[in-house]
């Protein structure tokens, strides 16, 4: 190692990725075994990816306007990792791994419509989750953000193309910010 050749002073330390399950649900005592064990490796950073938008809503009303859950299980175990992270100044990079309507569990009444990446209301769900999580609970460790999770890789792996994956991608990511 060479310390006279300094790549970054930013380098923020090595993190991990702790999702919050959609296939189990976890005791009291195996939730203080993921305490200890992320305690002890004492990361910097965390991504968190949550499962979809299904992970807080669980449709669309008439005016085809989000129906929210906080308290799905889901948003339980978010907040759960999130309270350990608040707890030990971790910062999070809070992220969806693909829209919601990509794996078909929701759809908006507009027909022909879904929730890609770049349409607003995605932007809208994404929005009202962080203004959820961040103004309404609290917590400052979330830092940044991931919109989708390997977009080129996602969208080429099922019909599209890389440039046109970008360019969703940028549209989405443009729109949100």
């Amino acid at each position: 190692m060479d310390t006279d050749q300094i790549i970054t002073k930013n380098f923020e330390g090595f993190g991990v990725q702790w999702d919050p399950s959609d296939l189990f649900d976890y005791a009291d005592e195996q939730w203080d075994s993921f305490y200890e064990k992320a305690g002890f490796l004492s990361p910097n950073i965390m991504r968190v990816m949550l499962h979809d938008g299904d992970s807080y809503v669980t449709g669309f009303d008439e005016n085809n306007n989000p129906i929210y859950d906080w308290n799905s299980v889901m948003m339980k175990r978010v907040c759960k990792i999130l309270d350990f992270a608040e707890k030990n100044n971790i910062s999070i990079m809070l992220g969806e791994w693909r829209s919601i309507s990509e794996r078909g569990l929701l759809s908006y009444t507009d027909v022909g419509k879904t929730v890609k990446w770049d349409n607003p209301i995605w932007q809208r769900m994404i929005m009202d989750c962080l203004e959820y999580l961040i103004v309404e609970k609290g917590y400052t460790c979330i830092k940044y953000y991931n919109m989708v999770n390997e977009p080129n890789y996602y969208v080429r792996d099922n019909g599209g193309t890389d440039e046109a994956s970008y360019n969703m991608w940028k549209k989405g990511i443009t729109q949100l910010r």
